[in-house]
């Protein structure tokens, strides 16, 4: 049954869809003027197709708080879980997940009241389980692949396949552009979870973390994004309240967040403890608990 009140999914409030694009977004005008909530959810007993849901935001409304239009993605028990974390601009599809169907659907949301499922992938060979998207200053989307074919480089991993994970470039339509693997490090495969792009300084930080997985590398990975090229895995510290690492997973605060931080300033999130990495154009990366 499609009750929402049963279902677990990916909340996200895209800014509200009557908001502009943040700051790493190209600015350009909302799809539509309608502040909502877009959800995608999974049919409670998995029987029936899981969905996108719209709740009304309008301060004014009799509807606030209320579901106002639902969109069956016509996949059951797909285990809906990442959408990317603002709204596209106008003309663009949003990018989202059916993890356990491995596909990664492209949502028309010029209507905020009719949702629709405008295109799908799936993961490109040899790359499995799309997990994160993030939207680049030239609309182009990178996403994390969690697996690929092949063993685990630990054999104490039990999915399958199990092996180390990658990431990957679309245009906004969905075509792929290019891939590059995250391999393995400390005898533990890499699984890309969250993004950040520094595109002054050329690039790319990537998180490691699992999902259904049981073993992984503990790492932060730094690319030049212009090529995709692999420049540093760097191990996250152990110890004191980071000793839990290993069962965190780890996001990258929105680039939108970082208004008043030197471009090339992040901040991870370890399960409500931050932590603050100031990565230069050397491109080290220093990480220490945040104030």
């Amino acid at each position: 049954m499609s009750r929402l009140r049963d279902v677990v999914g990916a909340l996200t409030l895209m800014e509200s869809l009557a908001c502009t694009a943040p700051a790493r977004d190209t600015r350009a005008a909302p799809s539509a003027a309608l502040p909502c909530l877009l959800i995608s959810a999974g049919d409670a007993d998995g029987r029936d197709s899981d969905f996108l849901a719209v709740i009304d935001l309008r301060a004014d409304s009799p509807t606030l708080g209320k579901v106002v239009a639902t969109t069956p993605t016509g996949m059951e028990a797909s285990l809906p879980h990442h959408m990317e974390y603002a709204l596209p601009p106008a003309g663009e599809w949003l990018f989202m997940n059916a993890h356990h169907h491995e596909r990664s659907m492209l949502v028309d949301v010029s209507n905020p009241l009719a949702p629709r499922i405008a295109s799908s992938f799936d993961a490109p060979v040899p790359l499995r389980y799309p997990h994160d998207y993030t939207r680049t200053p030239t609309g182009t989307r990178l996403v994390g692949f969690l697996r690929s074919e092949g063993s685990s480089a630990d054999t104490a991993e039990t999915e399958s396949p199990g092996n180390a994970g990658g990431i990957a470039e679309y245009s906004a339509a969905g075509e792929l552009l290019r891939t590059a693997s995250a391999g393995n490090w400390g005898g533990k495969p890499v699984r890309p979870y969250a993004f950040a792009l520094l595109a002054d300084i050329d690039r790319l930080v990537v998180t490691s973390a699992p999902m259904m997985e049981s073993t992984w590398a503990d790492v932060v990975q730094i690319y030049r994004y212009s090529d995709f090229t692999l420049l540093h895995t760097i191990d996250l510290p152990a110890g004191g309240r980071l000793g839990l690492l290993q069962q965190l997973r780890l996001h990258i605060l929105p680039a939108h967040r970082h208004r008043q931080r030197p471009p090339a300033a992040l901040d991870l999130l370890c399960a409500g403890h931050p932590l603050r990495s100031e990565a230069g154009v050397d491109t080290r990366l220093r990480l220490r608990p945040s104030t």
